[in-house]
């Protein structure tokens, strides 16, 4: 039996804990701190939980993969785009064959290039057919269209709370577009992760509600069925669906791709032509359109229709349409499990992780708890989604082991001193990362150094000197501090390490002492928020440098030794080599070209999808013989138009054609600084032309 003081003592720390974890729960819940992550136990659930469905069976899917492709160009000399008349040949054929409605994924936003007949042909079977749901795609930014026609087929009226607005579409051609039963929105939204779990079931334009195709699918077979929002459950047909704040269905998927019955587009058509030769069309696969809902889409890579889904594996994008309706017919969309359930559930499993550990103190029992802090709520999370619940994993598993690690850690309070010291040591200069790996190795605290592959970040401030000359010694510390930090947040975010600061100046790396596989990019991006950072912090920092502040960064990717360089008793964490010499350079040469961010041509190489790069100019920086391309990166979708009327003046440029080149140049000046610095140097280079023209900029200065 517990003594009076020793139960006191259980109840304490049990109560601090628990306290600390529900509030951890609480903050990682509300600020989305583990989203991401959270997302990826999601998908391990989809994965693992995934099975068909009776419905599965009932949504047939028509695909566009890569043989067909190749039998249309063998066979038919069919290159892409296909014939209208060829889809028109597909609707006929699932008519025939019994199938309930189509869904096309397919726009149709341009004529023809095989002539009216062949859009005729296409709207002729679709009014033939009749529960035809047709393809538009609705957006704000995307979509030639800002109303929708009155003669289009229009969606039916949408009742109670409406959903959220686009502002464009781009709309199917002419008779086309008036032949479907039901327009159908064939966008997706993902995660922000990029991972496509949820779909939007109604989307609003030009005052009308939009269906997402899987559903819109399902409506052109029920065109008197009125669908009603209530708050975030939607009612259509007797059926009641949860929504999400963004108005969205959480998808249950059923397998990984093909797990709905699939026909290569090939086989349909093959058939279709057999048939109207007067032959005997034999394909097995045709069964299964009796009473089918059936979607039309791409599966072949090279029509990049492929998306990136929780069961994993290149998912055409019609299959998530599959899937909803799947969901739909069988009623079973995942929903979230509602906040009350959730905090009561975080609190009875935190104060029981807490609590072991709390009444025995022995490692065994220590051990056993952080090994329940993990299988609880694992367990629980899989049993909920069976049930059609989506428990959020990590938050209520980041609170078990909160729960268990504060009293392990009250326990043993005389342990850490060292990874205290290191934390504390090195946590102003070096990413998290490096400092988690010192904690778990602190050997690598000795003098050396390695070879490997960085990123290399120089930064400047422009006209820094004309600046501080102005600010007494109290002022300028204050602007460099709050600089300097801003700056430094956004480096460590991306994983960086800060090597120094030299005044104003920010030297710092990628991929060291850590490996990290999108190094450039990180680095990158980490710039571009850094120049963003900057021009939301100009007016705050105009009350001491009186004028807008710029920065200078330039960026190069190659081998340089990293590590603990300096004597036994004073070191730094720091780089050596060529790499780091030639980004220190790329930093200078933004004053040639007017330019505030440069990177060189490895780094450019390593660049994902959403940096976009405005090839600079050909260079030879002093120190090197060897001429290296420069690029300007921004972010993707941010280009004006000015980049190919830039991109062709620097062609006639480097051709040698100075005042080809000059003229396109000053026609861009105003309002960007290459192009100012071009047309200064294709006027020196017409008065004094080169003997022989290589299309390279000679740096003299560093």
């Amino acid at each position: 039996m517990q003594s009076g003081s020793s139960l006191i003592r259980i109840l304490y720390r049990t109560g601090l804990a628990t306290s600390l974890a529900m509030a951890l729960v609480l903050m990682v819940s509300f600020t989305g701190l583990l989203d991401r992550m959270e997302w990826k136990t999601f998908d391990v659930r989809a994965r693992m939980m995934a099975k068909p469905s009776a419905s599965t069976e009932n949504v047939v899917l028509i695909l566009v993969d890569q043989n067909s492709l190749d039998w249309a160009r063998e066979t038919n000399h069919l290159s892409w785009p296909w014939p209208r008349e060829i889809w028109a040949y597909i609707l006929d054929f699932c008519q025939s064959r019994g199938a309930k409605a189509i869904g096309l994924d397919i726009l149709f936003t341009e004529p023809s290039i095989y002539g009216e007949y062949d859009d005729a042909a296409l709207a002729a079977a679709s009014r033939r057919f009749g529960s035809v749901a047709g393809a538009l795609f609705l957006g704000d930014s995307t979509g030639a269209a800002t109303d929708y026609p009155d003669r289009y087929p229009q969606p039916p009226p949408f009742l109670g709370t409406q959903p959220p607005e686009r502002k464009r579409a781009s709309l199917a051609h002419g008779d086309i577009a008036a032949s479907w039963g039901i327009p159908g929105n064939v966008g997706l939204n993902p995660d922000p992760d990029g991972i496509y779990r949820n779909v939007r079931l109604f989307t609003s334009f030009d005052g009308k509600a939009f269906p997402s195709l899987g559903l819109a699918t399902w409506m052109a077979a029920h065109p008197h069925v009125r669908p009603l929002q209530d708050g975030k459950t939607l009612y259509l047909d007797h059926r009641s669906i949860f929504l999400n704040s963004h108005h969205e269905a959480r998808l249950r998927f059923r397998g990984p791709s093909r797990t709905h019955p699939s026909i290569p587009a090939a086989a349909i058509l093959r058939a279709a032509i057999l048939e109207m030769q007067g032959k005997d069309a034999e394909l097995a696969e045709a069964d299964f359109l009796k009473d089918a809902y059936v979607l039309v889409g791409y599966s072949a890579p090279g029509l990049h229709d492929l998306t990136p889904v929780p069961v994993g594996g290149a998912y055409p994008g019609v299959e998530v349409h599959a899937t909803l309706l799947d969901n739909f017919l069988e009623g079973d969309f995942l929903r979230d499990i509602s906040n009350k359930a959730f905090y009561g559930l975080a609190l009875l499993l935190t104060a029981f992780c807490a609590l072991i550990p709390a009444a025995f103190p022995a490692m065994a029992a220590a051990l056993t708890a952080l090994a329940l802090a993990l299988l609880l709520p694992a367990t629980l999370s899989f049993s909920l989604y069976g049930a059609g619940m989506v428990l959020p994993l990590l938050p209520l598993m980041s609170g078990t082991i909160m729960a268990s690690v504060t009293v392990i850690f009250i326990n043993y309070t005389t342990e850490g001193k060292q990874k205290r010291f290191i934390k504390n040591a090195f946590s102003q200069y070096l990413s998290p990362a490096v400092i988690d790996e010192l904690l778990v190795h602190p050997e690598k605290l000795k003098l050396g150094g390695e070879k490997r592959e960085i990123t290399i970040f120089f930064s400047d401030l422009e006209g820094f000197t004309s600046i501080s000359e102005g600010m007494d010694p109290e002022d300028l510390t204050s602007f460099l501090n709050h600089y300097l930090s801003a700056m430094t947040d956004i480096i460590l975010e991306s994983g960086g390490t800060v090597d120094k600061y030299e005044g104003d100046a920010i030297i710092a790396f990628w991929n060291a002492p850590l490996s990290l596989e999108n190094h450039a990019d990180r680095a990158v991006q980490a710039a571009l928020r850094c120049q963003d950072t900057l021009r939301e912090m100009a007016d705050a920092l105009k009350k001491w440098t009186q004028k807008k502040v710029r920065m200078r960064i330039g960026i190069n990717t190659g081998d340089a030794v990293v590590g603990n360089l300096g004597s036994s008793k004073r070191f730094d964490y720091t780089m050596l080599g060529d790499a780091v010499n030639l980004a220190a350079r790329l930093e200078g040469v933004n004053k040639i070209f007017r330019t505030y961010t440069l990177i060189s041509e490895s780094t450019a190489s390593a660049m994902g999808p959403e940096i976009l790069l405005r090839e600079i100019a050909r260079v030879k920086v002093v120190g090197k013989e060897t001429p290296i391309r420069i690029y300007e990166p921004g972010w993707a979708g941010a280009d004006d138009g000015l980049l190919p009327l830039f991109n062709g003046a620097r062609e006639a440029f480097y051709r040698g054609e100075f005042r080809k080149a000059s003229e396109k140049f000053l026609a861009l000046a105003e309002k960007d600084g290459p192009s100012r610095s071009y047309a200064k140097k294709c006027r020196e280079l017409m008065e004094n032309p080169p003997e022989e023209w290589q299309g390279i900029w000679v740096m003299d200065q560093k």
